[in-house]
């Protein structure tokens, strides 16, 4: 039996998704083909963005208090970047990914190499890589960059999945137990999320009462 209390958590649900949509639209957008970079390889034309453009783009889209990184230097020299995006009604959700060393600076070089490859997964400068050409099998040059200031803040580690119905059910993170998948269409498009639906009130809960916390989409809907 649907009830209106139902009714009206599908459509908060509908409201933080299409909010976690347009957030992730804005982290998507093209930069200004003149702020591009253009490496040239033996095989073509490479184009690529700074870890700043990254940085300013994260502070333009959620401002400063919005994102954090934390860094772990490896013992192959790599280092790994686990970066953190906050989106309003849902949470924090962390993505990570490792740079190599190269270049005069190895270490500056793979400190921002990290961080872009970790904003890749947020949709930050993806579409560069449709565009790119096959890089042959040997290893090449790659650009550097100054090193990224790393923040202070670091998310707690994401939390650990149920199964239920021989699917893999995230855990609300404050509530311990599987959150419930919001599929649907909006203005904007498709969404596929899972989300918490208890409600309280103070830290870790959102305007109108709902748990803030949210995993990743189940399936890719904002390429």
């Amino acid at each position: 039996m649907v009830t209106a209390d139902h009714r009206n958590l599908d459509q908060e649900m509908e409201a933080r998704a299409e909010s976690f949509l347009e957030t992730s639209n804005e982290l998507k957008a093209a930069f200004d083909e003149n702020e591009v970079k253009t490496l040239k390889q033996s095989w073509g034309e490479v184009k690529y963005i700074t870890a700043r453009m990254v940085m300013d783009r994260l502070d333009d889209v959620l401002t400063p208090v919005g994102w954090a990184d934390r860094y772990v230097e490896m013992s192959d020299g790599s280092v790994q970047c686990s970066l953190s995006v906050y989106f309003l009604g849902w949470g924090w959700l962390t993505r990570c990914d490792g740079g190599s060393p190269q270049g005069s600076e190895p270490m500056k070089a793979a400190y921002s190499d990290a961080l872009k490859r970790a904003a890749v997964k947020f949709g930050i400068g993806r579409y560069l890589y449709a565009d790119a050409p096959s890089q042959p099998s040997q290893p090449s040059q790659q650009p550097t960059e100054p090193q990224p200031e790393p923040k202070n803040w670091a998310p707690e580690p994401p939390p650990t999945t149920a199964t239920l119905a021989g699917e893999d059910v995230p855990n609300c993170i404050n509530h311990k137990k599987p959150m419930r998948r919001v599929t649907g269409s909006g203005a904007n498009g498709p969404y596929d999320f899972w989300g918490c639906s208890e409600k309280g009130t103070g830290e870790g809960y959102n305007a109108k009462g709902y748990c803030a916390y949210t995993e990743e989409p189940v399936q890719k809907t904002f390429d």
